[in-house]
């Protein structure tokens, strides 16, 4: 039997916003998370059991970053959401890769769809988590982690 051991390092996920590499001060737990906003296929059961699908063309995705309050990113990323308030020029490309991959995650139009919320207290400050929209997200997942 062959046994195959990979490697992962979280310093490996590259993720760039409207040009703003978000690289600093990442949550020490998960720090993006994707999520299409539909399925890629509809379907529906007849009396007789037939299933039909169909496509949806729902290319739609939210990508969530998660920086700790410390974070330079996240002043950078609030000039953004302030400029688009303001005239509407927050739209900017997206793309997320793992180096030594060929996982990428790649918009041509995202913004700013959400501002963190945040909550002061005793204790240590809660991350800040920053929800991207993306008009229409290409996804290619082909893992290719280098061994052991």
């Amino acid at each position: 039997m062959s046994f195959s051991l990979k490697n992962y390092a979280p310093e490996d996920v590259l993720m760039v916003f409207a040009g703003i590499p978000i690289s600093n001060g990442l949550s020490d737990g998960t720090f993006v998370e994707i999520e299409p906003a539909a399925n890629m296929f509809e379907d529906v059961v007849g009396a007789d059991g037939e299933v039909t699908r169909t496509k949806t063309n729902d290319r739609r995705a939210t990508v969530r970053f998660r920086l700790k309050v410390s974070s330079s990113d996240n002043a950078k990323l609030s000039i953004v959401a302030n400029l688009d308030k303001k005239t509407g020029g927050g739209i900017g490309p997206l793309m997320i890769t793992v180096r030594g991959t060929a996982i990428v995650y790649a918009a041509a139009k995202a913004w700013i769809a959400k501002e963190p919320t945040v909550a002061f207290g005793a204790g240590p400050m809660e991350d800040m988590e920053w929800e991207i929209r993306c008009a229409s997200l290409d996804v290619r997942i082909d893992a290719g982690f280098s061994d052991a």
